[in-house]
Protein backbone atom coordinates (compact mmCIF):
# COMPACT_ATOMS: atom_id res chain seq x y z
CA UNK A 1 0.00 0.00 0.00
CA UNK A 2 1.31 3.27 -1.07
CA UNK A 3 1.03 6.51 1.64
CA UNK A 4 1.48 9.91 0.31
CA UNK A 5 3.09 12.48 2.36
CA UNK A 6 1.62 15.72 3.30
CA UNK A 7 4.91 17.65 0.70
CA UNK A 8 3.67 20.01 -1.76
CA UNK A 9 5.82 18.70 -4.34
CA UNK A 10 6.13 15.19 -5.44
CA UNK A 11 8.84 13.47 -8.09
CA UNK A 12 7.48 10.07 -9.43
CA UNK A 13 9.06 8.07 -12.15
CA UNK A 14 7.67 5.06 -14.18
CA UNK A 15 9.99 2.95 -16.18
CA UNK A 16 7.99 0.99 -19.22
CA UNK A 17 8.21 -2.72 -19.57
CA UNK A 18 9.96 -4.26 -22.29
CA UNK A 19 7.84 -4.60 -25.23
CA UNK A 20 7.13 -7.94 -27.21
CA UNK A 21 9.32 -6.50 -30.85
CA UNK A 22 12.21 -5.86 -28.26
CA UNK A 23 12.12 -8.99 -26.65
CA UNK A 24 11.59 -10.72 -29.93
CA UNK A 25 14.72 -8.76 -31.74
CA UNK A 26 16.54 -9.19 -28.66
CA UNK A 27 17.25 -5.20 -28.81
CA UNK A 28 16.12 -4.51 -25.24
CA UNK A 29 18.94 -3.74 -22.34
CA UNK A 30 17.84 -2.68 -18.67
CA UNK A 31 19.94 0.14 -17.86
CA UNK A 32 18.10 1.39 -14.99
CA UNK A 33 17.99 -0.89 -12.13
CA UNK A 34 14.97 -0.02 -9.29
CA UNK A 35 15.77 -0.17 -5.56
CA UNK A 36 13.57 -2.59 -3.42
CA UNK A 37 12.33 0.54 -1.96
CA UNK A 38 11.10 1.57 -5.02
CA UNK A 39 12.61 4.87 -4.42
CA UNK A 40 15.77 5.08 -5.67
CA UNK A 41 17.15 3.73 -9.25
CA UNK A 42 20.77 3.36 -10.41
CA UNK A 43 21.92 4.04 -13.78
CA UNK A 44 24.64 2.27 -15.27
CA UNK A 45 27.20 -0.29 -13.66
CA UNK A 46 29.98 -0.23 -11.50
CA UNK A 47 32.50 2.88 -11.16
CA UNK A 48 30.19 5.15 -13.58
CA UNK A 49 26.51 4.27 -11.96
CA UNK A 50 24.85 6.80 -10.54
CA UNK A 51 21.78 6.87 -8.13
CA UNK A 52 18.82 8.63 -8.70
CA UNK A 53 15.69 9.40 -5.67
CA UNK A 54 12.36 9.92 -5.72
CA UNK A 55 9.52 10.32 -4.04
CA UNK A 56 8.04 6.89 -5.57
CA UNK A 57 9.27 4.83 -8.59
CA UNK A 58 6.31 2.66 -9.81
CA UNK A 59 7.29 -0.93 -11.05
CA UNK A 60 7.38 -1.08 -14.52
CA UNK A 61 4.43 -3.61 -13.96
CA UNK A 62 2.01 -0.99 -12.55
CA UNK A 63 -1.03 -0.10 -13.82
CA UNK A 64 -2.82 3.02 -15.02
CA UNK A 65 -5.24 2.56 -12.18
CA UNK A 66 -1.91 1.89 -9.35
CA UNK A 67 -0.55 5.18 -11.10
CA UNK A 68 -3.29 7.56 -10.99
CA UNK A 69 -4.45 6.54 -7.36
CA UNK A 70 -0.92 7.49 -6.29
CA UNK A 71 -0.59 10.44 -8.21
CA UNK A 72 -3.51 12.10 -9.36
CA UNK A 73 -6.32 11.28 -7.08
CA UNK A 74 -5.06 13.46 -4.21
CA UNK A 75 -5.11 16.20 -6.13
CA UNK A 76 -8.97 16.18 -7.68
CA UNK A 77 -9.49 15.55 -3.50
CA UNK A 78 -7.91 19.13 -3.40
CA UNK A 79 -9.25 20.60 -6.24
CA UNK A 80 -12.71 19.60 -4.70
CA UNK A 81 -11.76 20.93 -1.58
CA UNK A 82 -10.70 24.66 -3.64
CA UNK A 83 -6.86 24.25 -3.35
CA UNK A 84 -5.50 25.16 -7.12
CA UNK A 85 -3.13 21.92 -8.22
CA UNK A 86 -0.77 21.02 -11.00
CA UNK A 87 0.28 17.24 -12.13
CA UNK A 88 2.73 17.39 -15.00
CA UNK A 89 3.51 14.28 -16.45
CA UNK A 90 6.77 14.13 -19.08
CA UNK A 91 7.15 10.89 -21.60
CA UNK A 92 6.26 8.79 -23.33
CA UNK A 93 2.79 8.62 -22.06
CA UNK A 94 -0.32 6.33 -23.84
CA UNK A 95 1.68 6.09 -27.07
Amino acid sequence: HIIMSDQNIKVCCRFRPVNKIELKSKGHKIVAKVGNDCKSVTVGSGKKSKTFNFDYIFPSNSTQETVFNYSALPLVDQVMAGYNCTLFAYGQTGS
